[in-house]
């Protein structure tokens, strides 16, 4: 019971699911922020278990790069932030004898359920920016219980992804499998009714790994590598036939993707200014009308985010910082597991057109703390990690 709640309150966090629904739950997330931490070392204390080394990496990573940063002290509370949602991800894996897949998907399915009668009898419930409110008057575009279509979307695409892993592994068993069939088809529905490209992009990479990895049904490392050459080839496929133009228009968007092909190319020249270490982590954005002044002066709209995560980790942490992330990718690209390779297809593809890097508590830094937290410690780490698992040990 106890687990339980901590797993409802852990999925709570890091979709920031009611948060924007009345002020008041704003101005408590503070508070759920210190509770999280506070629940996660007593779980961790309890289960005798420690921050997961590659956790512990990442966050070195963040730390050390952000100190010979363009600005290290503001950076400090996004760090801080950074380091409870890995204490956090370290109390889930510490849990020895509760389904987490099964027990976080239920949660997602009781979020996606409330959001229904929300999206129907609330829609333009929760914005408080002038934009968004204009947005949801002329739209029907659904967003649940979450301030944005984008965010309603990604949480579906997580909750298709837990629904995922527990199809392949009940397929496996010789279970029935008509509730995840059943929750897969309300998923797909509220996917669409939330009008966000990226998620349905990102669901469907999900789907067609889930159909190829099962109708392999194998375990070797050639079937994730052909995987990624399909979709490279295909990527360049469609550049070089112009055809992606067309994919572009038919889903609603103009071949900008919605002004982001300028705002990257203006933040490339942003990059030039801290190329090696960044602005520091979370600094860029959340100084964005004194540091991003130029950003701002060359576009006629203000972004919150790069909308895409290489970019933002160049922005944040800078090459340095960017390439001794390289080491986890390649850990995980040895993986054999289905549930490694699926979290990867789902990182890869959100990262495109999307970034959460700079928002410690997200789905995206679930996902990747539990992707990172579950692989085999890197090389260095072995020796103070002799109990490290597969995520297949983990997470069943």
């Amino acid at each position: 019971m106890i687990e339980r709640l901590f797993i409802i309150i852990l999925v709570i966090y890091f979709s920031r699911a009611f948060m924007n629904l009345h002020h008041l739950l704003r101005e408590s997330f503070q508070e759920l922020s210190i509770l999280m931490a506070f629940l996660s070392t007593v779980a961790l204390f309890k289960n005798r278990s420690f921050i997961k080394p590659n956790i512990i990496f990442i966050l070195l990573i963040i730390f050390f790069i952000s100190i010979v940063s363009a600005d290290f002290i503001a950076s400090l509370e996004k760090i801080i932030s950074l380091v409870i949602s890995g204490l956090a991800i370290s109390a889930l894996l510490s849990f020895k004898n509760v389904d987490r897949v099964k027990e976080i998907s239920l949660i997602c399915c009781s979020i996606l359920i409330i959001s229904i009668p929300f999206s129907i009898l609330f829609p333009n419930l929760g914005p408080q920016d002038t934009r968004y409110l204009e947005y949801y008057s002329s739209t029907d575009a659904w967003k649940g219980v979450f301030v944005h279509k984008n965010e309603f979307g990604n949480f579906i695409s997580l909750a298709i992804l837990l629904n995922g892993i527990q199809i392949y592994y009940k397929y496996l068993a010789g279970k029935s499998l008509k509730f995840e069939l059943s929750y897969a088809a309300l998923c797909i529905l509220l996917l669409f009714k939330s009008q966000s490209v990226t998620s349905i992009f990102v669901s469907l990479c999900l789907l067609l790994y889930l159909t190829y990895f099962i109708f392999i049904n194998s375990y070797h490392k050639r079937v994730f590598y052909w995987t990624l050459t399909a979709l490279v080839s295909i990527l360049i496929f469609f550049n070089t036939f112009s055809i992606i133009e067309w994919i572009i228009e038919f889903s609603g968007k103009d071949i900008s993707l919605t002004g982001r092909v300028p705002l990257w190319e203006v933040l490339i020249g942003e990059i030039n200014v801290h190329p090696w270490f960044g602005y520091g982590y979370g600094v860029y954005w959340d100084n964005l009308s004194t540091v991003g002044s130029n950003l701002l002066s060359k576009l006629t709209w203000i972004p919150y985010s790069s909308h895409n995560t290489l970019i933002d980790m160049v922005i944040n942490i800078g090459v340095v910082g960017f390439v001794l992330f390289l080491p986890i990718a390649f850990s995980v690209c040895r993986a054999r597991e289905f549930s490694v390779r699926i979290m990867a297809v789902y990182i890869v593809t959100i990262s495109i057109s999307e970034s959460y890097f700079a928002i410690p508590n997200s789905v995206y830094w679930m996902i990747l703390y539990i992707l990172t937290g579950s692989i085999p410690s890197l090389t260095f780490w072995r020796k103070y990690d002799r109990k490290t698992r597969y995520i297949d040990n983990q997470l069943q």
